[in-house]
């Protein structure tokens, strides 16, 4: 080998060897980039699901709640008199129309015997009228077709018709009485109506504002009734009040979960934004006025 081409040679080599190593250093920073972003990529995809998993899970917050009575209504006299008999006492169920009281009403009531008497004469008159009237019509009837076969004169149908007529007038007297007499009933039925003092509502008696004999006066006080339908209010703050339509309201009854209706938003709110809500209670859940419920709210 002459000089040249040994000179040559140990000049390329070093080269060669170095783009080798050159290649390698690029090879290996690259290998580790790649591992360093798949690294930080699941990094953030393990915090993201943690936070998901935080995020997700929304603890059910409870608020206080108290039953009250749908309704709570106060039984009036309607009429001045002694308080004849008293029908219930406090804490006694009471049905709608049931009386709390009777007031003396004797005078009435014979107004109303008479009364009755009065309406039964007007009806029997007034059946013996149209049965009267039915005879002389088919009489009249009748007579007509003996005129046709000259039995009957012209006359005697004439008559008959005159005393049809005659019927027929006083029938219709005695519906007009018969009206009269059922109205004037009517009327003596509403007055004796109000001696009853009527619960309008069916409940319990909470409340006896008189006693059996003593006088009253038209508008003092019976009774107070409470209604056995119930209710539960509940202070609701700011922020679920404007999600109201969204929230889920459940009290715990035994082992389940029975679920209020928001029926009512009081119009007023509280200092802090918060309002009383009215919630309905599904029918066969047995409550106590005054109860506290603590009632979990949820989204």
């Amino acid at each position: 080998m002459n000089t040249k081409a040994l000179i040559l040679l140990a000049l390329i080599c070093p080269m060669i060897w170095g783009a080798n190593m050159l290649a390698k250093r690029c090879a290996s920073s690259e290998a580790h980039a790649n591992a360093l972003s798949n690294g930080s990529a699941s990094h953030v995809n393990d915090v993201a699901e943690d936070l998901s998993e935080t995020t997700s899970v929304a603890e059910p917050r409870t608020l206080v709640g108290v039953v009250v009575p749908a309704n709570i209504v106060e039984v009036r006299a309607q009429m001045n008199g002694l308080i004849d008999s008293l029908n219930k006492s406090v804490g006694d169920s009471i049905d709608s129309s049931q009386p709390v009281a009777t007031l003396d009403n004797a005078d009435v009531v014979l107004e109303a015997q008479g009364q009755q008497a009065k309406l039964g004469s007007a009806a029997h008159r007034l059946a013996a009228g149209q049965i009267d009237l039915k005879m002389l019509e088919e009489e009249t009837a009748h007579m007509a077709e003996a005129m046709k076969n000259n039995a009957a004169s012209a006359f005697e149908v004439s008559q008959l018709q005159r005393q049809v007529e005659s019927a027929a007038a006083k029938v219709k007297e005695c519906e007009e009485e018969l009206k009269e007499q059922q109205i004037a009933q009517r009327s003596i039925q509403q007055r004796m109506s109000k001696y009853r003092c009527l619960s309008p509502i069916a409940g319990r008696v909470i409340e006896i504002g008189a006693t059996k004999g003593a006088f009253v006066k038209v508008g003092e006080l019976i009774a107070k009734v409470q209604s056995s339908q119930q209710h539960v209010n509940v202070n609701v703050p700011a922020e679920l009040i404007e999600q109201l339509q969204l929230t889920q309201f459940q009290i715990q009854q035994g082992a389940a979960m029975v679920a209020l209706t928001p029926l009512e938003v009081a119009p007023n709110c509280n200092l802090d934004g918060s309002r009383v809500v009215r919630l309905g209670i599904p029918a066969g859940c047995e409550l106590v006025a005054g109860q506290t419920l603590h009632i979990q709210v949820s989204k």
